[in-house]
């Protein structure tokens, strides 16, 4: 029998709820958490947080042509394991630039 690690269900999860958001999405969530340091504990309530901040005072809902209202609703309802998932992603995204 196949042993599951709940890692690879974990990520499988906040793959779908990762691509729900619309690259605009993505992009100012990326730009929302670039130099924040976030605690993986309680991911999913920072995000959400960090990116309203970043919206009220960067205007980055503008920049991105985002609706706001739409994305703080989606980032509320990730779960922790999407958070991660969301994280992973935007840690991704800065390596990559480095290594460029």
């Amino acid at each position: 029998m196949k042993n599951k690690s709940t890692h690879g269900g974990r990520r499988s999860g906040a793959g779908r709820r990762f691509r729900k958001l619309t690259t605009s999405e993505k992009m100012l969530v990326v730009d929302a958490l670039k130099g924040i340091i976030l605690l993986r504990f309680n991911a999913g309530a920072q995000i959400a947080l960090e990116v309203e901040d970043a919206i009220r005072l960067q205007h980055l809902d503008k920049k991105w042509s985002v609706n706001r209202d739409t994305l703080l609703t989606k980032l509320k309802h990730f779960n922790a394991d999407a958070a991660l998932g969301l994280l992973d992603a935007v840690d991704k995204f800065w390596k990559q630039g480095e290594t460029k």
